[in-house]
């Protein structure tokens, strides 16, 4: 098992799995059932326990001693069924501390979401929704397909961080992936791994979601009314630019922007974006996610007349602005991938001048098959802003 490195690269630091953002109390004692994070926030004894594998995170902090983490993973031990997990975590005397795990959102048999649900993305908000008001929005990844073709996003509702969630059948999959029978050859992913940002915090939204419909990759970015959600308004949809963003070991441009989470500065008018880093390693098991993440904003228009993501709808060629890599050789893991910004419950950054980034590591690699995909674990670093 790879440890951690204590060094600094550039603008990141890299801090203990968890560590405090911000200084302060907390719980006097320690919840029954919770554990402290160590290397990695939290992980199942496989020798014990059985095999299960953690990823896909979305972290809200709700204060400075409270968070709400969902996460990708399997029910039964040994058997690849992504399903939703959710943990609460509180700080005691500045260390993070992370409850039990429940299963809030799971597939629902004969329906578009048959096989897996996975890569949540949580906020805060006003949701209304069969005549009934929610507090949470979650959206998620679904497919209904063995050959992780054809994924879609669908929309779930809570009153409470915990559940219980309840699916937006009404409304699901709320984005619809069509499959094109005349390319059977090409590998239509489809749509998922959404992230959400509160614009106004009630009931209007960004949503983002990967676009992989065979031979183009990107990301798409909207702003929604979801204040009804029985009739949801869209007021825009955009690809995402990519310009500015390079690979991560080259000054190389990246080819595409896939796997995107996002977060919101109010004060600076800057839409930070965590993705993946490419190029793949596809000499070594497992070639299919990253070694490396990215980390960088785009300046979104200023004046009061502007609202969040107009900078999308009049996009005038400016660049991302690169905050760093999260790489191997910062972490001491070959695998960092399906990153999330730690955000409060409406997608907005956390004071402080050091970015929290939630994210997956692969603690061994070529070991082949599904082993590799149940050494996928939790953990989190801090990144300097600029």
């Amino acid at each position: 098992m790879k440890k951690i490195l204590s060094i600094a690269l550039g603008c990141l630091m890299l801090l203990p799995a968890f560590a405090a953002c911000t200084d302060g109390g907390g719980a006097s004692s320690v919840p029954e059932g919770y554990v402290k994070a160590g290397e990695y926030l939290f992980a199942e004894d496989p020798e014990t326990e059985g095999a299960f594998y953690n990823y896909c995170p979305s972290v809200l902090q709700t204060d400075e001693n409270n968070r709400h983490i969902y996460y990708c993973a399997n029910q039964t031990p040994n058997v690849v069924v992504d399903c939703i997990a959710y943990r609460h975590g509180v700080r005691i005397d500045g260390e993070w501390y992370y409850g039990p795990k429940s299963y809030v959102v799971t597939p629902t048999l004969q329906t578009w979401d048959h096989e897996h649900d996975c890569d949540p993305n949580v906020i805060m908000g006003e949701f209304f929704y069969n005549g009934e008001t929610y507090n949470y929005l979650m959206a998620f990844l679904g497919c209904a397909r063995q050959d992780t073709q054809v994924n879609e996003v669908g929309l779930a509702v809570a009153k409470q961080p915990q559940g219980p969630w309840i699916k937006c059948d009404d409304i699901n999959p709320f984005i619809h992936y069509e499959y094109d029978e005349s390319r059977p050859n090409a590998f239509q992913w489809g749509y998922g791994q959404p992230s959400l940002v509160s614009v106004d915090k009630k009931g209007k939204v960004l949503l983002g979601y990967t676009c992989g419909p065979g031979g183009d990759d990107y990301v798409e970015l909207g702003r929604w009314d979801l204040s009804d959600l029985n009739e949801p308004v869209n007021e825009f949809r955009e690809r995402v630019p990519i310009k500015g963003i390079s690979q991560f070991n080259s000054t190389a441009p990246a080819p595409c922007i896939t796997n995107a989470d996002f977060a919101y500065d109010e004060t600076s008018k800057r839409l930070y974006m965590i993705c993946d880093a490419l190029p793949l390693d596809t000499e070594n098991t497992p070639d299919f996610i990253t070694q490396a993440l990215y980390v960088g904003y785009l300046q979104d228009l200023s004046g009061e007349e502007n609202e969040m993501g107009d900078i999308l709808t009049s996009y005038d060629g400016r660049p991302w602005n690169t905050v760093g890599f999260i790489t191997p050789e910062l972490t001491g893991y070959a695998r960092n991938h399906n990153g999330c910004i730690i955000r409060d419950g409406y997608g907005r950054i956390l004071p402080g001048d050091e970015l929290p980034i939630g994210y997956a590591v692969c603690y061994d690699i070529n070991l082949g098959g599904r082993a590799d995909l149940f050494s996928y674990r939790l953990r989190e670093l801090q990144m300097k802003l600029l």
